[in-house]
């Protein structure tokens, strides 16, 4: 799929909870298909491609913002700066 922003080709993956409880991560969807479980090591996390997303839980961290197409069913959101670093 296209990035309808840059017009890159997008990663397939899937959103999965974290340990921490204020955030959730995205895994490439090839992670998922060879593992029964959600990543929670570090190298687990690595091998997954994990990107952390904030859900605003927690004392000082503000959720990131994410955008919902009822129409088609795309959710395409803003990872804040520490997470694309």
């Amino acid at each position: 799929m296209k990035c309808p922003f840059c017009n890159a080709e997008m990663e397939a993956g899937l959103l999965t909870p974290s340990r921490d409880g204020a955030s959730m991560h995205w895994i490439r969807a090839s992670y998922e298909k060879m593992h029964p479980f959600p990543p929670y090591t570090k190298k687990g996390l690595e091998e997954a491609g994990a990107v952390k997303i904030y859900t605003g839980f927690g004392l000082n961290r503000k959720a990131d913002p994410f955008w919902l197409c009822r129409s088609c069913g795309k959710l395409i959101g803003e990872l804040s700066d520490d997470t694309t670093k």
